[in-house]
């Protein structure tokens, strides 16, 4: 890889540069994960074995790997079209909302933005930027072959150019309009009441997580059109919908609908409807309780567990959280970092040795946003708001010292001068 030993990617720093009082190691003996103060020796405390790596050089030595499953699953020569899996021939296929060869697009984005550097370009060479430039430029030439439009794909929008104005081109295809649609009835919030009918058709009880994450996409989507007509985009409906998504949070419970949903469900849809508060900074009904929900559900083995999304998902509403609260950073801090370093565990058992990958397909993508709320939570690097990658092509997040040391650069989001819009 043409990672440089100079040029360390953002999630390894030096102990002393850790945020909080704790370091935490993994132990290849133990198979465990252990928090070691500052000031002691990085030394298993159950066997003894010394010179441990912390958690983040360990996902680091991984990661800097990933860049081969782009080779491994490139089409062809100079093709920025990718095999959904080693040795697979699709490379096109619809994933309800998205369209697939997204995917390794987001997946780049994630990379850089962590500072991983791949292989193809040159660190010390001072075209990189143009020619990483011209790189993503073809990239986005060969996707459009596809359909896809950059100014409403929300990778290419979120990821790599940010948004050109204050509302994106709303995506109003007839596949992503259906989807929106699982109970059949049209996301149409023209009206008082056909806002209601269809937010009495999604899912509240048994899937907040298709209900939350859908009323959001729905709104966004009447914004956008709204704006388009050249009409008030914060209009009645939007007022009424922030009105019913507050009457479905259930009050000294910690989530938003979900009476018969278990808790991976309960909270994902939390990570879903917080994608809408933290986006329209809308005030978060009982955080504390929030947070305590999210933990109920950790575990001492491996933090948050899970695979695909439904780990992260467990993380994201406490980054929502802290960045609408940043005074709760201590309520429950040592039980968040600790179940967060734990999560390790949960970044291993999906991880592949043999694709170096998570897993054995381009929609393990997914697992991707285990590291990213990791690293916010233990590391205080705000890589992203809401599913918004902070805009690496501008600065990186974090300046490397000469003498050693880093310091946390002020990031943004999007365009300068736009309303962030996640």
């Amino acid at each position: 890889m043409n990672q440089s030993n100079t040029n360390p990617p953002h999630i390894i720093m030096l102990p002393d540069q850790w945020p909080r009082s704790r370091v935490y190691y993994f132990c290849p003996d133990c198979w465990d994960v252990f928090g070691v103060p500052k000031a002691k020796p990085a030394d298993c405390p159950q066997c003894g074995r010394k010179r441990l790596k912390d958690i983040f050089t360990e996902i680091a030595q991984r990661l800097e790997k990933s860049w081969s499953f782009f080779e491994a699953t490139r089409i062809g020569e100079g093709s920025w079209l990718f095999a959904n899996e080693p040795g697979g021939e699709v490379h096109h296929m619809d994933q309800g909302a998205y369209t697939f060869p997204n995917y390794p697009l987001a997946y780049y984005a994630e990379l850089r933005a962590l500072g991983f550097m791949p292989p193809w370009l040159d660190a010390n060479d001072p075209s990189m930027r143009k020619k990483e430039g011209a790189i993503i430029e073809r990239w986005i030439e060969e996707l459009k072959d596809f359909g896809m439009d950059p100014e409403a794909d929300w990778i290419v929008r979120n990821r790599i150019f940010m948004n050109e104005e204050e509302f994106p081109r709303p995506r109003s295809d007839e596949a992503f309009v259906k989807s929106l649609s699982p109970g059949g009835v049209e996301p149409d919030l023209t009206t008082r009441e056909s806002t209601l009918a269809y937010f009495n058709s999604l899912p509240w009880r048994n899937n907040p997580y298709s209900a939350c994450g859908r009323i959001g996409h729905a709104l966004d989507l009447h914004m956008a059109r709204q704006h388009q007509a050249s009409k008030e985009s914060f209009d009645a409906s939007y007022h009424y919908v922030k009105e019913l998504v507050d009457g479905k949070y259930q009050a000294g419970k910690g989530y938003w609908g979900g009476s018969e949903a278990d808790f991976i469900n309960r909270t994902s849809g939390n990570m879903k409807i917080l994608c809408t508060y933290a986006r329209f900074d809308w005030p978060i009904p009982e955080p504390k309780r929030i947070i305590d929900y999210h933990l109920s559900g950790a575990t001492k083995k491996a933090g948050f567990e899970g695979s695909g999304c439904s780990a992260f998902n467990q993380m994201h509403p406490l980054c929502c959280i802290f960045g609408q609260y940043p005074e709760l950073r201590k309520y429950r801090g040592d039980e968040i970092d600790r179940y967060s370093a734990k999560t390790f565990m949960t970044f291993l058992s999906n991880w592949s040795d043999k694709t170096n990958f998570y897993g054995e397909t381009w929609l393990g993508k997914h697992n991707h946003g285990v590291v990213t709320f990791m690293t916010e939570l233990l590391l205080d690097l705000p890589i992203s708001r809401v599913s918004t990658i902070y805009n690496w092509r501008e600065n990186p997040i974090i300046t490397r010292n000469e003498d050693g040391t880093i310091t946390r650069n002020q990031v943004i989001y999007q365009k300068r001068g736009f309303r962030f819009y996640g």
